[in-house]
């Protein structure tokens, strides 16, 4: 079965409204290529509905409109020769509607039968108009709570991604097999698990891992859910469509961000032998769907430290609000990257962690670390994010990028880092570390920013404090 095909079978009512026998007529010509009984040409409706006493007496139910024409005309006196029997006066009055009806059309031989898709301004049939007149009905409202790929805020990419999965056509082993790719017996198996199939509906759905990740995502959300059965019929209900409005659309946004997540683990164990943990996983899918949604919510204003938290408490309409400069993260010079960073401490001292997160210079997140540093107050858990970003800098190999900004929120920090005379000796080798990594890079410089601004580097810190190990991602 087809692409198309499978798009009719998923939304027949749909299809029906746009390609049903009432959206089709005929334009007659010479009358020779349409039936003079079953196909609409002269009326609303076709003349065996209208008349359907004549019709089941006709000689020829299956005639065409030539064949009931005497030169061209309608007006003839043959008319009684087309039924089987003599027709009743009451058959007889119907007969006298019927030539009413059409005895003002007139053929024209020289001219072909033309059929006429209505619902087309030009009446002519093709496959790009039918799939905009779906789409619209998508979205006029009569097709309550369905979900439409095409509409999500996420990159075309990822569209023509869920599509694929909608469709069951992502290229698994499974599929691959079925389709005669020889991929070996033994590697037909999940890579998560190692239980199921390497198949869409497990290893998105069913797969343990899957399991919990969207389970976490449910919880991010805080929603109780209790999914469907298969995939399939999950995407069709729009991921359950807890919501209305923007929020509804983030959730979409959010269960692609899930899909894709998936999809890109799976593929990195097969072609990188690299597994990533739970913690990570779910991390990656709040990265993407917040940068998928604030790319396409230009009317909302973001509260990026809320989003990690849940995505319901975030944002709120820029509208009768001003927003002061530098409350959000700005990108850095032109040559830069930006490291942004934070410490967090429960208590002085107390359990501590710290967190950060490397962009370029049109936000697109390079790197991120977050992890817990014990026992410390939260001016020495900033000095220890500094040093660890840092260390990731000399580490990396950053490949036409030389110079770097290290931002933080902690004035108090900062102030150690630039003025050595006030620095305390108890934090002496953290110090050395920092001074022996800065003559390491070519470029990098120190800046201080409102913790509005920093919002994700301490999340990352906040989060970093109940972590038992370290996280730490790369692009």
């Amino acid at each position: 079965m087809g692409v198309f095909a499978e798009v009719i079978e998923k939304d027949e009512e749909c299809v029906y409204r746009h390609m049903g026998f009432h959206c089709f007529s005929w334009s007659v010509g010479g009358g020779g290529s349409v039936l003079f009984w079953l196909d609409r040409w002269c009326s609303d409706d076709a003349l065996c509905h209208l008349f359907s006493r004549l019709f089941r007496l006709a000689c020829l139910p299956l005639a065409w409109v030539l064949q009931m024409a005497v030169s061209g005309s309608f007006v003839h006196d043959k008319w009684l020769s087309f039924f089987k029997r003599d027709l009743r006066p009451f058959e007889l009055q119907q007969l006298g509607e019927l030539r009413r009806v059409i005895g003002g059309w007139r053929l024209l031989p020289t001219v072909p039968d033309r059929l006429i898709w209505e619902p087309a301004l030009h009446g002519g049939f093709s496959v790009k108009e039918l799939s905009l007149l779906m789409h619209s009905f998508s979205l006029s409202g009569d097709a309550v709570g369905a979900f439409r790929v095409w509409d999500l805020g996420v990159p075309p990419k990822i569209q023509c991604f869920v599509w694929f999965v909608l469709l069951e056509r992502l290229p698994t082993l499974v599929m691959l097999q079925a389709r005669g790719v020889h991929v070996g017996a033994s590697s037909l198996a999940c890579v998560f698990c190692g239980t199921g199939c390497d198949e869409i509906q497990h290893i998105l759905y069913d797969c343990s891992l899957a399991r919990h990740v969207w389970d976490g995502f449910f919880r991010w959300w805080r929603v109780a859910c209790v999914r469907p059965q298969l995939l399939g019929e999950f995407i069709d209900q729009g991921f359950g469509s807890f919501f209305s409005g923007f929020h509804r659309q983030w959730w979409l946004v959010g269960c692609a961000a899930v899909l894709w997540t998936l999809w890109l683990a799976r593929n990195e164990v097969i072609f990188r032998g690299k597994s990533l943990e739970l913690v990570e996983l779910c991390c990656l899918v709040k990265l993407r769907s917040f940068f998928w949604v604030k790319a396409d919510a230009l009317d909302c204003f973001f509260d990026e430290a809320q989003w990690w938290c849940c995505p319901l408490d975030c944002s709120f309409p820029i509208a009768g609000r001003a927003v002061r400069h530098g409350i959000e993260w700005s990108p850095p010079l032109a040559g830069f990257w930006k490291f942004n960073v934070d410490g967090s401490a429960r208590g002085k001292p107390g359990p501590a962690g710290c967190g950060g997160v490397l962009r370029d210079g049109d936000g697109h997140i390079i790197a991120l670390f977050s992890g817990p540093l014990g026992i410390l107050d939260s001016n020495v858990a900033e000095i220890r994010a500094i040093a660890a970003a840092l260390d990731i800098l000399v580490e990396g190999r950053w490949e036409g990028v030389s110079s770097f900004v290290i931002e933080s929120d902690s004035a108090v920090a900062l102030s150690w880092i630039l003025h050595k005379e006030r620095r305390p000796w108890s934090l002496d080798r953290w110090f050395r570390d920092i001074d022996g990594a800065c003559l390491m890079l070519p470029c990098v410089c120190f800046n201080h920013v409102l913790r509005e601004a920093n919002a994700l580097a301490d999340v990352l810190a906040k989060g970093g404090v109940d972590r038992a190990d370290w996280l730490f991602l790369c692009s």
